[in-house]
């Protein structure tokens, strides 16, 4: 389910029926975006966000500091970049073959956006596999 956002200038343009979706509006869609809006503003939800990102952030400052092809790492949350000094594709082909997904951002920016249910034995096995596959270089 999604919704749209505009200024009247251009709000006009959209008329009813002229955009839509098979989806949009139904009463299960409904259901589902208010179950979800109401797991993710429960305070606790957003503490275990903000402690696992914090777990993943400081885990790759260390990577940081034990090698020289991380150049920065930042983010917010759940979602974090770390500037690599090796190249970026072949990083993440290797990656795979270690058996953990990622994707770029930029030209030189692994981009971590794991769910936000993730547990830190995952974070700490995402950690693993990045120093790992790291070595590789």
């Amino acid at each position: 389910m999604g919704a749209l956002l505009a200024r009247d200038k251009f709000a006009s343009a959209f008329t009813p029926g002229t955009h839509g979706t098979t989806y949009g509006g139904n009463p299960l869609a409904c259901a589902v975006v208010r179950a979800v809006a109401g797991e993710l503003s429960k305070p606790e939800f957003l503490a275990h966000v903000r402690k696992t990102g914090n777990t993943l952030m400081e885990g790759l400052k260390d990577i940081q500091r034990r090698s020289n092809k991380i150049e920065e790492v930042r983010g917010l949350g759940l979602m974090i970049g770390a500037d690599l000094s090796v190249d970026i594709k072949t990083f993440l082909g290797k990656l795979k073959d270690n058996g953990m997904f990622a994707t770029q951002a930029g030209s030189k920016t692994l981009r971590l956006t794991p769910p936000l249910v993730v547990s830190n034995d995952e974070i700490g096995q995402a950690l693993d596999k990045i120093e790992q596959t790291l070595k590789e270089f």
